[in-house]
């Protein structure tokens, strides 16, 4: 029997090659494994929190379809089933409401907003934070029915926060028309 030793170099060099090549697949699979199943690295909290804001803008919505339908600074002056109906899912008639209420991200539950007290925006951007039960999203009448104030509960129990610590507020009021309504205090 002969040994060829050419044959076993080249069967050694093919072997070799044959695991880099399998390397650098399982370098390329893991790679896109993180194109794929991106991981996230906040907590499930900020996530809970971001769904609340999103319930916080489809209230602020049905809010601004509300006015349309009812007259312009005509907002919602109760949480009725006329305002229900202009939440996502209902028949933006003021005659069909949404069956449920939108969830709370933190409970699972279906909850509508309820009516809250806020009269003085600015007092409650800059002011303490108030307490809030988490998904818990409050809709104020502002200004006689000529705005609105939409505050949620994060959850901290505390009301939602900017990005500079200030407390969350949706309104349809800009910042001249809120200067203004505070010199009239």
């Amino acid at each position: 029997m002969q040994y060829n030793q050419t044959h076993s170099v080249s069967t050694y060099r093919l072997s070799g090659r044959r695991l880099v090549a399998l390397l650098i697949c399982m370098l390329g699979l893991a790679s896109c494994n993180g194109m794929l199943f991106p991981t996230y690295n906040g907590s499930d909290a900020d996530l809970r929190d971001k769904q609340l804001w999103t319930n916080m803008r489809d209230v602020q919505t049905a809010a601004e379809h509300y006015a349309a339908n009812h007259g312009e600074d005509n907002y919602p002056k109760a949480i009725d089933n006329a305002f229900k109906s202009f939440l996502p899912g209902g028949g933006e008639d003021s005659e069909n409401p949404r069956p449920v209420g939108l969830v709370n991200p933190y409970f699972g539950a279906n909850e509508f907003p309820v009516m809250g007290s806020i009269k003085d925006i600015p007092a409650v951007r800059n002011g303490p934070v108030p307490s809030l039960r988490p998904g818990e999203i409050q809709y104020s009448s502002v200004a006689g029915g000529k705005g609105y104030a939409i505050i949620g509960g994060g959850h901290d129990g505390k009301a939602l926060r900017d990005y500079d610590g200030k407390v969350l507020v949706f309104t349809n009021f800009n910042e001249e028309e809120l200067a203004e309504q505070a010199e009239k205090r």
